[in-house]
């Protein structure tokens, strides 16, 4: 994002602060979501056209990211990734305990090897 280096040109937190902020109110919905899918700016237009005391159209957000969902070809599969992330760590935690494996180890070798690189995916 623009504003994540905003610390290194500032004096002081106030000046980071309104640094970012100019950054954050100056960047374009085009700039930010230049290697995204067309929905994501269509959502952030519409939640920067909502006044304080709008309504969001929350069915109309669900249709137009479901969409998208669907459309990349993901499948609801109720694992989120903040899931994943506690499953690992109980894992790595069972390993370090006495488990079988080298614990941590183990665990960033086998998600490494999960990722997924930029080479390998459709754009």
């Amino acid at each position: 994002l623009p504003w994540q280096h905003a610390q290194l040109f500032c004096r002081d937190d106030a000046e980071r602060h309104r640094e970012i902020r100019n950054r954050k109110a100056t960047t374009s919905v085009d700039r930010l979501c230049r290697r995204h899918p067309p929905e994501i700016a269509m959502y952030l237009r519409y939640a920067r056209s909502l006044r304080f005391e709008d309504c969001p159209d929350y069915m109309y957000i669900r249709n137009v990211l479901g969409d998208l969902f669907e459309a990349q070809g993901y499948e609801d599969d109720k694992i989120f990734d903040w899931t994943i992330v506690a499953h690992d760590l109980a894992k790595a935690s069972d390993l370090d305990k006495g488990g079988e494996g080298n614990g941590r180890r183990e665990l960033c070798a086998t998600r490494a090897s999960d990722r997924v690189s930029s080479d390998d995916v459709e754009v």
